[in-house]
């Protein structure tokens, strides 16, 4: 059977995947130069296996417990295991102002104008209320602990998911209800950085996308300030840990997904938005948010729609990772931050609880987003 293969090409200072040969049910391993790949552009979700494609079966590729790579988008580097990027590579978006929001894709392209989606319902456990009115709601987890990582055999996992351990979250935290909408991101940094890009819907309510790690940072900078000065609590929002990140998502379950292991990806689609329901649909962009099913804690799009940041430094497996639920940050800061979910570009595989990708702080793309987390 062929398999995908995939060049790396150097671009502004950019990885940029091209999908060379495709076929249904990858999983080769890669060369060293395909493993330079850290992150997401457009150029997969199509292609191959993880349940792609929504007429047939996973079926193929089933039990990857030597976590053998099916695709290059979104894959961490199997030999990066302290997140460097490969000798003589310069790291994506160097030399340029972190504040901008790199483009990596389709400049200069007008949103997609798309169909109204309806609009998210904004109760919660706790709701702020940002400049203009605009809401904020999240929703409180409670204090518990769960395995973290992928279990013994799991389908279409990989090795940089291990080992799974037990992690205990002491207290409880709040998590955003949704991930930060459009109409959010405007509301607190006043700014459009998806504005003429592609793969872009023009609805407030979808995500804010290309916002990197960075952003973000500064998007909860902003925040912090108005929470404080309009009397709505302390500065406690912050990016989640990605222990915290995978607990919340998880919801108590044990299995590959919240709503169970769905190992023919036939129940993915009440619950997500993948590359089943938007490319083979021809919508290809983040969706509005709350559409689709919650999980047991009453969160939206944990699975799929956009890669969320979260606070840790990428390490190339769970040797060593702090067992309280607090992140793993180098010092000094590694060059690869941690992203989770998997994405609307992006096969049923990656859309697991325990998938996890990483990409550079300066990076931003149409695939990625985040969600805020407050210390109550």
């Amino acid at each position: 059977m062929n398999r995908m293969r995939f060049a790396v090409v150097m671009a502004s200072g950019f990885v940029v995947v091209l999908a060379l040969s495709v076929a249904f049910g990858c999983n080769a391993a890669k060369t060293p130069e395909e493993n330079v790949l850290t992150l997401i552009g457009k150029a997969s979700g199509m292609f191959g296996c993880q349940g792609c494609n929504p007429d047939e079966g996973e079926g193929e590729g089933e039990g990857e417990s030597e976590g053998e790579q099916s695709e290059g988008e979104g894959e961490p580097a199997e030999d990066e295991g302290e997140g460097e990027p490969t000798e003589g590579e310069a790291p994506e978006g160097e030399g340029e102002d972190e504040g901008e929001g790199e483009q990596s894709e389709g400049e200069g392209e007008p949103p997609i104008e798309g169909e109204p989606e309806g609009e998210p319902d904004h109760s919660g456990d706790l709701v702020v209320m940002l400049p203009g009115d605009v809401p904020l709601a999240l929703m409180h987890i409670p204090a518990g602990t769960f395995l973290m990582g992928r279990y013994s055999g799991e389908q279409d996992s990989y090795d940089w998911e291990d080992p799974q351990h037990s992690v205990t979250i002491s207290e409880g935290f709040y998590l955003g209800k949704y991930e930060v909408t459009k109409r959010q991101w405007q509301a607190v940094a006043g700014t459009t950085p998806w504005s003429g890009q592609s793969y872009v819907l023009d609805d407030l309510d979808s995500p804010a996308v290309y916002v990197s790690w960075n952003d973000a940072q500064s998007f909860i900078t902003a925040l912090n300030t108005h929470i404080t000065s309009t009397g709505q609590g302390a500065a406690t929002f912050r990016l989640p840990t990605e222990a915290e990140w995978e607990y919340a998502c998880r919801a108590g379950t044990t299995t590959r997904f919240y709503w169970g292991d769905d190992p023919s990806y036939t129940l993915i689609s009440d619950y997500a938005w993948w590359y089943g329901n938007t490319g083979w649909a021809s919508e290809e962009y983040a969706h509005v948010v709350g559409l689709k099913l919650p999980n047991a804690f009453g969160l939206y799009d944990m699975s799929g729609n956009v890669w969320e940041w979260c606070e840790d430094d990428w390490h190339g497996n769970y040797t060593g990772a702090p067992t309280n639920g607090s992140a793993w940050v180098d010092s000094p800061r590694g060059s690869y931050r941690l992203l989770r979910g998997g994405s609307w570009d992006n096969s049923g595989g990656y859309c697991r609880s325990a998938s996890r990708v990483h990409g550079y702080p300066v990076s931003a793309y149409s695939v990625s987003g985040f969600r805020v987390a407050r210390t109550p």
